[in-house]
């Protein structure tokens, strides 16, 4: 099983896709480097890889086209440019110390 996220946009934040996600609306959701996982972290979790690679490429083109028109508020907020990918999912070990 798989999720997507980008570990690296913000310093003290993770960004994931939700499970309320679809391909034509995808929702992020913004979870706290500092706090464990718990039942509130919903991912979007992908069973089957190619449906994953759908979501990923997407998420990268809304991703790369946000940045390209607010780059210079990101940076004004110290936020590094997008960089999701794929990760593998493990539910028991995701709610415990995934950080």
């Amino acid at each position: 099983m798989w999720v997507i996220k980008d570990l690296y946009h913000c310093k003290s934040s993770i960004n994931y896709l939700t499970d309320e996600s679809t391909l034509e609306n995808l929702w992020v959701g913004v979870w706290p480097k500092a706090l464990p996982l718990n039942e509130d972290y919903h991912p979007k979790v992908f069973n089957d890889i190619n449906e994953a690679k759908r979501y990923l490429k997407e998420i990268k083109r809304q991703s790369a086209h946000d940045w390209a028109e607010n780059s210079h508020i990101h940076k004004m907020y110290g936020y590094s440019k997008y960089e999701w990918d794929l990760y593998d999912y493990q539910p028991a070990k995701q709610l415990t110390n995934e950080n």
